[in-house]
């Protein structure tokens, strides 16, 4: 944060330069991705901030000493993330127009850097680039897809998730083509990101994976915030327009600093389904990531599970290993049983008419030692039942079983034992044996 407000600092008095830092801090993937994890991320967004600071401050007031530290902070940022790389013909282009003879040393020395990198690469993997860096990793199949995901998706889109940085797009209204100042925001806060996006959009996976939001774009905020910070900084009616922008703002922070950084739905959101396997779900409006909860991620699986499992029928009896069956937080099938991997695992199942269900369910249960398991299905609960080492059968009689047409939902909620953020094994799971309905 005390970097973010060094750069708006440059632009705007110590109030406002607090408040964009502040907002930068807890409204963008800063907070929902750098603070899940050390991602190189982290590292890289850091150094690539300080040289951007480094040289606002060497450009705006004409003293150029540090020029070695941007290039070494130049050089550091490609090493932690390789698109990195991008940021430094175009700050060092920003620096020509106030001292080229500064941007020359500045690219000599960064050169010399990259060409240490390059020999001990030679001589440690035999070819000019570790794998990770070299541009052979671009070749996604859609590329122009993926900078429209990658920017108005509702899972990964940068403007969905921080809406308020489109405000950084009103420099261009009084954009000064005499202005170097306007120039150098220009380099660093529009064509840096800009080309940044079209280079991550031609990854295969340009979604990162099992993430939160606009990971990727995570590396283009200290650019983003100096396009911010002037816009800002031009705008005559600035109070008007902070409670103008107070909804988006106020909705980043909830998405970023809440969302992202407490609610483990979001999380689950990617791997149930898979979105590696099926990131058709990357464009779902219906169940967009940054707005998931426990309700809305038990529907969701519903509808998936709906055309992937078989229906069951009156007098099926079967194991973890059926496909009538979809489970949810249970290892995969050991010696006939699955074991629970949270306190409340639910079993996915599907009927095609509800109405021949008279016989009521049972369902074989055991655990590593006694204690109380509640069923739930659907949302009522069934009863609450005792289960021990050995394998019991619980029955539950029909007696108005809400069993619905489609996909079901059967939940185990173990009452005694650890806090409901729990997903250890071990002690007190449940193992599922077999279930019947009749």
């Amino acid at each position: 944060m005390l970097v973010s407000f060094a750069i708006a600092r440059q632009f705007l008095a110590p109030g406002w330069a607090l408040c964009l830092a502040m907002v930068f801090w807890f409204g963008t993937s800063l907070a929902s991705t750098g603070g899940t994890a050390l991602w190189s991320h982290n590292t890289a967004t850091l150094l690539a901030a300080t040289a951007i600071w480094l040289s606002l401050r060497a450009c705006f007031a004409g003293a150029f000493q540090a020029w070695p530290l941007i290039a070494l902070t130049l050089f550091l940022a490609y090493l932690c993330r390789p698109t990195l790389l991008l940021l430094s013909p175009l700050l060092l282009a920003a620096i020509v127009l106030f001292d080229w003879k500064t941007a020359l040393r500045t690219m000599l020395l960064d050169a010399g850097l990259l060409l240490l990198f390059v020999l001990w690469s030679l001589h440690e993997f035999g070819q000019m680039l570790p794998d990770y860096y070299l541009p052979k990793r671009l070749s996604s199949e859609d590329p122009w897809l993926a900078v429209y995901g990658n920017l108005l998706s509702p899972a990964r889109g940068l403007l969905v998730y921080s809406p308020f940085l489109a405000v950084g797009l009103a420099f261009l209204v009084g954009f000064r083509a005499s202005s170097r100042r306007h120039w150098l925001v220009l380099s660093i806060g529009l064509a840096w990101p800009a080309v940044h996006l079209v280079a991550i959009s031609r990854f295969p996976h340009w979604w990162g994976g099992h993430s939160f939001g606009s990971r990727l774009t995570m590396d283009i905020l200290p650019g983003l915030l100096v396009l911010v910070a002037a816009s800002w900084a031009e705008l005559r009616f600035r109070r008007i327009a902070a409670c103008a922008l107070a909804p988006l703002i106020a909705f980043s922070v909830f998405v970023h600093s809440y969302q992202g950084l407490y609610n483990v739905f979001v999380t689950r959101w990617n791997g149930e389904p898979d979105i590696d396997l099926f990131p058709v779900y990357l464009f779902d409006w219906k169940y967009p990531q940054f707005l998931h909860g426990e309700h809305r991620h038990l529907r969701r699986l519903a509808e998936f599970h709906a055309t992937r499992v078989a229906s069951l029928v009156p007098g099926d009896h079967v194991g973890p290993t059926s496909t009538h069956l979809a489970f949810v937080d249970w290892s995969e099938p050991i010696s006939g049983r699955r074991t629970s991997k949270a306190l409340h695992p639910w079993i996915l199942f599907k009927v095609d008419d509800a109405t021949m269900f008279r016989g009521g369910l049972t369902i074989w249960l055991s655990a590593d030692e006694p204690h109380a398991v509640a069923l739930q299905l659907n949302d009522r609960t069934l009863g609450v039942f005792a289960v021990g080492r050995d394998v019991t059968p619980i029955s539950v009689p029909e007696n108005g079983l809400p069993i619905h047409h489609g996909i079901n939902v059967l939940q185990l909620r173990r009452l005694d034992g650890m806090g409901s953020g729990s997903r250890a094994f071990g002690s007190g799971s449940i193992r599922f044996n077999s279930i019947a309905l009749e």
